[in-house]
């Protein structure tokens, strides 16, 4: 609209010149000029909205480069990204879509408007860097949401295990927790599976991840409790015999 409005501010500079001519004798001469020249401006105005329509045109092929600008991009990766191939997908994306918009025209020239693109250019890059921002972001998120839960079915299955019984009642219903924890532990082998993949992907494309090597020592001690548990009851039941 800015370039629309400077094109017909010069247009009608150009078109009323006559009016300011000051002319030797009749100054009036020159203004019946301008009047005469009515219905070729219909052409020049014409034209000149032609000209607009295959500037709009031209401009289209930035559109869907600042589209992403409009949406909530971190909303958008929650309700879509699970997999670590999905975050690892959408990361090449944009190193093809930032090639791609390297290739992008500086300059747009539509008859005699030449455009600068080098604003709309710089704004296409800051979108592609927030878009990679936000996906490391929720990347990072994903993995800590998996150490949560981890860790989460990790203390409660210590606290659980960690019980000594003194009595039979106490021996029934640490043998009914094991089996519990026993049958969840499937669920959660693979999300530990997952947290170090995701991990993996993140290193490699923000340089630095989410440090997990406490959390495999948590859990490889929650395994052993979890093996030694049958020995840890029966040695118990021999204290109490005694």
């Amino acid at each position: 609209e800015e370039v629309r409005s400077t094109y017909y501010r010069e247009l009608k500079r150009f078109i009323t010149t006559p009016n300011k001519v000051g002319g030797i004798g009749d100054d009036a001469l020159y203004k019946v000029l301008s009047k005469q020249s009515g219905p070729g401006f219909k052409t020049v105005f014409k034209r000149a909205e032609q000209l607009f329509h295959r500037l709009a045109k031209a401009a289209h092929q930035f559109k869907e480069w600042v589209v992403v600008g409009a949406v909530d991009i971190e909303t958008l990766a929650q309700e879509h990204l699970k997999e670590a191939a999905d975050w690892e997908a959408n990361f090449r994306m944009i190193k093809s879509k930032g090639r791609e918009a390297e290739k992008l025209p500086n300059q747009v020239k539509v008859d005699c408007i030449l455009v600068s693109t080098t604003p709309v250019k710089n704004a296409i890059d800051d979108h592609i860097q927030r878009l990679f921002d936000a996906l490391v972001n929720s990347l990072r998120k994903s993995i800590n949401e998996h150490v949560r839960m981890i860790d989460a079915f990790v203390e409660k299955g210590m606290d659980a295990l960690g019980m000594r019984p003194q009595s039979l009642d106490e021996i029934g219903e640490v043998n009914k927790k094991h089996a519990e924890l026993s049958r969840e532990k499937p669920t959660l082998k693979p999300m530990f599976e997952h947290a170090h993949m995701k991990n993996k992907l993140l290193k490699s494309v923000a340089g630095s991840g989410v440090d997990l090597n406490a959390l495999q020592q948590r859990w490889d001690k929650f395994e052993l409790m979890l093996d030694s548990h049958t020995l840890m009851v029966k040695e118990q039941v021999d204290v109490m015999r005694n």
